[in-house]
């Protein structure tokens, strides 16, 4: 759901969630947030990669994405309370700050 960058572009300890995929905090299950598995073709080779970010940078994307969202989503300008992916996002900027 979060904007990441280039996969093909990262180093592997990004591409592999063993570092955050921003600022290269070194992650344990405990404190890393998966940010969804991604297929990219890496030197002509299909790769599934598995970005994860630390607290503090989902954080920071996740309230990046409701700003952007909440101007941008149809159904937010007509009924906030009912779009499950406003919800989501909430919950990625909620999980950031533990």
């Amino acid at each position: 759901m979060l904007i990441v960058p280039d996969i093909s572009g990262l180093a592997a300890d990004r591409r592999r969630g063993a570092v955050c995929v921003w600022c290269a905090k070194e992650l344990t299950a405990e404190t890393a947030i998966p940010l969804d598995d991604r297929r990219v073709e890496i030197d002509g080779e299909p790769t599934i990669c598995f970005p994860r970010a630390c607290r503090g940078c989902g954080r920071q994307a996740a309230v990046r994405e409701s700003q952007d969202h909440k101007l941008n989503c149809p159904q937010c300008l007509k009924e906030p309370n009912d779009c499950r992916e406003r919800h989501a996002i909430r919950r990625l900027t909620l999980d950031g700050r533990r």
